[in-house]
């Protein structure tokens, strides 16, 4: 998984922030805006999750 909003020509509504999810060739929308304090918390739950996955 990877969290971006380096390339700006993905065609979603959180553009330019955007969420590549792994195996996909496409993206989906991110949850997250730039505010590092709204999105770290973000951050750690996937990671969590994927842990325990």
């Amino acid at each position: 998984m990877r969290f971006d909003n380096y390339d700006d020509i993905w065609d979603v509504k959180t553009r330019p922030h955007h969420f590549h999810v792994r195996g996909m060739q496409s993206v989906v929308d991110s949850p997250m805006s730039g505010k590092p304090n709204d999105d770290i918390p973000i951050l750690l739950k996937y990671v969590l999750d994927s842990i325990k996955k």
